[in-house]
Parts: structure tokens; C-alpha cells; sequence
């Protein structure tokens, strides 16, 4: 039986329940979250309900799920910490944080229960060509609105997130947003998701790299609105990327140095913290992701460049059936 379908198999006894799913293709199932396809022709990206995804097709926009062409299986997943203040602290308000109830966690498929509470208030659906809403809810009195917008001609994704408190005598506080971002250069298959490399930078964010050996479909960044107020990455030592995941959910972020991680299944994370929001209060904050495809001749340009070689190749050959000429002349005749 495939690893996979033994890891779905030994996890599904603990994956919440859902209702019927909605997902639509290329997009895949997760546990019955709404998940649409936002794609500008040149590329697909599949939202869920919750903002989250683990499907992103770059340069390409297939009828079916194609592991090979997917960067995002992996996935990235947003994250909200928030306390009350006078009140219980954020390990008790929000948990773990993870707006998203399924993430893939390493796995390389939506298998992992994340103890998500939020609740789906207005399902995900597109509001023109390039974008789409939803608006998600936590019992506590924090309501999240998910924007997400596709460039029309680049790989761009731009996601907002409006976080408002609906109560009418609770303030929020300790409020950090978070992103996670696992994502696969080379494609999502069990081999190619092991060629990524992830750096960071204050400006850029994090970078994640992959293998140039035929397979490599782009390079993935993400970078929030501002500098963040932290992050972090897999160690040296790589382990997969539940060890982000787990620094995002607990709030401990580590960083191992200066110096790009790799290769191997990599991930990053991204934080920034946010003002106490009182009853009736309103933030915003916009996540960048964006993927750089590898370049590519145009068939156009292949052949232009067949006279030039053609050339090449024919005045070596005659360069060398003269050199080859010279020395049989010079070569002396045997004695009589």
C-alpha cells in the first residue's frame, strides 16, 4: 500500500468531522472544507475557507491534481494568537492558533488535525475573475475576513486578512499573526519534495529554493506587509517541516543562522504582532507570495539560435578536416 494511503489510514480516526466537501477540481478534497481555484490562466491556486491551501499550480492550470506541477503540498497556513486582557491568556483563548482545521504538515496530504475551533461563516467563493472571500469566526468574539487576489500576469498571490472583535466587552491582546509556508520548488511528488532549500531575509522574507535538474518549476517567497516581528526554519539538521509548524502553534521561534537550509522538505514561518483590538474593533494585515518561474526558451528563439549552431559545428568540422590534412602531408614517406 502506498505511504500515503497508510498515513491517511492511521490519521483518519483523529480528523474532524465535516459536512459534505466542496472542492473543485484541480483542487482536491480536504475533510470537507470549501476549496475553490483562483487562476489567472498561467496559474492556479486553491483557497479554502479558511485561507489556507496545499495546492498551487505555477505556469500551469491542469484539468485534474497533478502532484509533479504542484509546489504547495506542503501548504501554507495562517495562524492567530490572541489573549483577553484582564483575562485568560492566549494558550487558553485561541490555542494552537491555526485558523485551519487540516494541514499537511509534512505529510504531503491534508492528514493532520490541527484542533482548529474556527468556524465557516460566509464559505469561500470568488467576488470577480481574480478573487475570492470568505469570513471565518472563533466562539471567543474574534471574526477573520480572508481576501485572496491572483496577479493577472504573474504568479503573485496577495492575501488579506480583516480580523474584527464582535464583542461588545472583551478586548483582545497579545494578538500575533502568523504565516507558514511549506512549499516544494521541484513539485510535490514523495522525491522532488526533498530538493528545497529556505533562507530568510528582513526584507524579503523567506525564500525557498530548489535543485535545477530538469524538475524545478519555481522559486517561492513569502513576505508580509512589514518587517515581521519573527520567524523561523527548519535547523541544520533539517527534520521535516512539522518542527515550523510546531514553533508557529507554540510562539517559540528559532532561526538557524544566515545561511540557506537545504536541500530536503523545508519550511518557514513568518509573525507580526498586532494592536489590542476593543468591542467593535477592526485590523487589517496582507501576506505577498509569490512564485518565480524558471525561465524557458521560447520555441521562437530555439530556432533562431539552429543557423548560429549549425554554423558552429560546420566550421569546426572544417577547421579539423584541415588540421587532420596537414598532418598526413607532413607525415615522411616510408624508406624504399
Amino acid at each position: 500500500m502506498p505511504r500515503r494511503a497508510l498515513l491517511f489510514l492511521a490519521l483518519f480516526v483523529f480528523l474532524p468531522q465535516f459536512a459534505e466537501a466542496i472542492a473543485i477540481p484541480p483542487c482536491t478534497e480536504a475533510g470537507g472544507m470549501d476549496i475553490i481555484p483562483l487562476s489567472n490562466g498561467t496559474g492556479t491556486y486553491c483557497v479554502s475557507d479558511y485561507g489556507w491551501t496545499d495546492t498551487w499550480f505555477v505556469n500551469s492550470a491542469p484539468p485534474v491534481y497533478d502532484p509533479r506541477f504542484d509546489v504547495f503540498s506542503g501548504d501554507d497556513s495562517p495562524n492567530l494568537h490572541f489573549g483577553i486582557l484582564g483575562g485568560a491568556p492566549w494558550e487558553a483563548v485561541s490555542g494552537f492558533g491555526w485558523l485551519s482545521p487540516l494541514m499537511d504538515a509534512g505529510f504531503l496530504m491534508p492528514v493532520f488535525p490541527t484542533g482548529s475551533v474556527w468556524e465557516v461563516v460566509d464559505a469561500v467563493h470568488f467576488t470577480g475573475a481574480l478573487s475570492t472571500e470568505s469570513t471565518i469566526a472563533h466562539p471567543a468574539g474574534m471574526e477573520a475576513r480572508i481576501v485572496t487576489m491572483i496577479d493577472p500576469f504573474t504568479q503573485e498571490i496577495t492575501q488579506t486578512f480583516t480580523f474584527t472583535n464582535t464583542t461588545t466587552d472583551t478586548t483582545f491582546n497579545d494578538i500575533r499573526f502568523a504565516d507558514y509556508f511549506n512549499y516544494h520548488p521541484n513539485g510535490s511528488t514523495d522525491l522532488n519534495a526533498q530538493k528545497g532549500s529556505v533562507s530568510y531575509d528582513p526584507l524579503t522574507g523567506i525564500t525557498i529554493t530548489g535543485i535545477d535538474d530538469g524538475t524545478l518549476i519555481a522559486t517561492g517567497n513569502m513576505r508580509g506587509e512589514r518587517l515581521d516581528d519573527a520567524h523561523g526554519r527548519n535547523t541544520g539538521f533539517l527534520g521535516s517541516p512539522i518542527m515550523v509548524l510546531d514553533m508557529v502553534q507554540t510562539d517559540t521561534y528559532f532561526d538557524p543562522g544566515p545561511f540557506p537550509v537545504g536541500p530536503g522538505d523545508v519550511a518557514g514561518a513568518l509573525a507580526w504582532d498586532l494592536p489590542n483590538l476593543a468591542p467593535g474593533e477592526s485590523v487589517s494585515f496582507t501576506v505577498f507570495k509569490n512564485s518565480e518561474p524558471v525561465p524557458t526558451p521560447e520555441p521562437g528563439s530555439i530556432l533562431l539560435l539552429l543557423p548560429g549552431l549549425g554554423l558552429v559545428i560546420s566550421t569546426s568540422l572544417r577547421l579539423r578536416g584541415r588540421a587532420s590534412s596537414g598532418l598526413r602531408r607532413n607525415v615522411p614517406s616510408p624508406r624504399q
